[in-house]
């Protein structure tokens, strides 16, 4: 659980740095842009991953299908 701490602590840094430069460097449409892309990644990621459980697919597929996606 101690990692899990440092883990997080870093992962919110590395978000928080990231969101600070791209405010500094890109504007406001394009930090639109980004997040819409969060937001439908976050969206759908679950509905992929719950439809080939369901489907008594293999998990794999489903993380190979998120990898697909996010390659396009």
């Amino acid at each position: 659980m101690l990692g899990t701490l440092f883990l997080g602590a870093g992962v919110g840094l590395l978000d928080a740095g990231l969101n600070a430069y791209a405010a500094h460097h890109f504007n406001s449409r394009q930090l639109n842009w980004l997040h819409a892309g969060f937001g439908v990644g976050a969206t759908v990621g679950p509905i992929i991953m719950s439809e080939f459980l369901r489907s008594d697919l293999s998990w794999r597929g489903g993380y190979a299908a998120l990898a697909g996606v996010a390659v396009l």
